[in-house]
């Protein structure tokens, strides 16, 4: 098996490349600047794994350097302005797609722009494959399973140490703070 990690000079990009090698799976790490892409992969002690540069902006070249790959890890956020441009290279490369978002409206944008494109290539999509996102929802629903249907299950999420969140979550949540301001989004009912 073969992973792009794109975005993987960022904080979370490293973290999955450097996984990724502890597990033996070849990574290729795909990112703008082809400088950093190659100190991100020296810092994670995997100097010779593949480099490819690409822009968000060029679909083509963004498709290409996926190519090959079985699947596409999106660690570049913020996803708001560029992470629908992976997606779609990953659809129209036959990629299946994960990303580390935690951008509401992008998320919920990911679901509604794309299903249907992604069943039709016989790919998944998989937004906000986050600690702050997965577990909870995983956790929900082995819970929903053994206790039944639920009323409400409220779930936290905190950040303990390592200084606070990275430069590219805050960017994030400077991208998406209207959102935040609004309250966010809320599933309820089905809806």
């Amino acid at each position: 098996m073969k992973i792009a990690v794109f975005g993987a000079n960022g904080y979370q990009g490293k973290l999955v490349v450097a996984e990724l090698a502890r597990r033996g799976v070849e990574a290729v790490l795909v990112g703008r600047d082809p400088v950093r892409v190659a100190q991100a992969a020296a810092s994670v002690g995997h100097p010779k794994a593949e480099k490819r540069v690409a822009a968000v902006d060029d679909h083509p070249g963004l498709v290409e350097a996926l190519r090959g790959c079985d699947a596409v890890v999106n660690c570049a956020g913020p996803f708001t302005p560029s992470g629908a441009a992976v997606v779609r290279a990953a659809i129209a490369g036959g990629l299946h797609y994960v990303d580390t978002a935690g951008e509401q409206l992008y998320i919920n944008g990911v679901f509604e722009t794309f299903a249907a494109a992604a069943e039709a290539a016989g790919v998944t999509v998989v937004p906000a494959t986050t600690d702050a996102c997965l577990p909870a929802d995983l956790l929900a629903h082995q819970l929903a399973a053994r206790l039944g249907p639920l009323d409400e299950l409220i779930s936290t999420h905190a950040i303990a140490g390592g200084g606070g969140p990275s430069r590219g979550s805050l960017r994030s949540v400077i991208e998406t703070i209207e959102s935040v301001r609004a309250g966010g989004l809320a599933y309820d009912d089905g809806v």
